[in-house]
């Protein structure tokens, strides 16, 4: 799992990506060292997960956040994952540009009524040769704002 540099300050964050394998990227070289890793990869290697949300609130409309481009910068393969949460009591979605502090977007769930995780693998999608890394990004994020909506 990609983390930026600088999240590894949050307490026992370093303990969770060590057995996550996470690794970590400076500011502004993301996508280069996204693409480097994947290029790396060997057959048997962990999957590399890659949360493309920007954290924005999600727009009128829609279920997901907008993606940014820089996962999809490589046109690889990507095994779109959906999670809603359903019949929750409290919302359990950690609002960070409400300024909720992280702390609380955890604790509520743990805290606060019931709530159901449902988890849906897509299929995996390929970029067309003709794709723009921008249209290849929307084609992603539309798909998985459809499923969502089918959970």
């Amino acid at each position: 799992m990609l983390s930026r540099k600088g999240g590894n300050l949050v307490p026992f964050i370093n303990s969770i990506n060590k057995k996550s394998n996470s690794f970590f990227y400076k500011p502004n070289q993301g996508t280069e060292t996204l693409i480097g890793k994947i290029n790396l990869r060997k057959i048997n290697d962990n999957i590399i997960v890659v949360f493309a949300d920007s954290m924005n609130p999600i727009p009128i409309s829609k279920n997901i956040t907008p993606f940014k481009t820089g996962a999809f910068q490589g046109k690889f393969d990507i095994l779109p994952v959906v999670i809603k949460y359903k019949n929750w009591t409290i919302d359990p979605t950690f609002k960070w540009y409400n300024r909720e502090h992280p702390f609380i977007g955890f604790f509520k769930l743990l805290l606060y009524g019931k709530c159901e995780v449902v988890t849906d693998v897509m299929d995996l999608i390929s970029c067309d040769e003709n794709m723009t890394v921008e249209e290849y990004r929307d084609y992603v994020y539309n798909r998985m704002n459809t499923r969502y909506n089918e959970l």
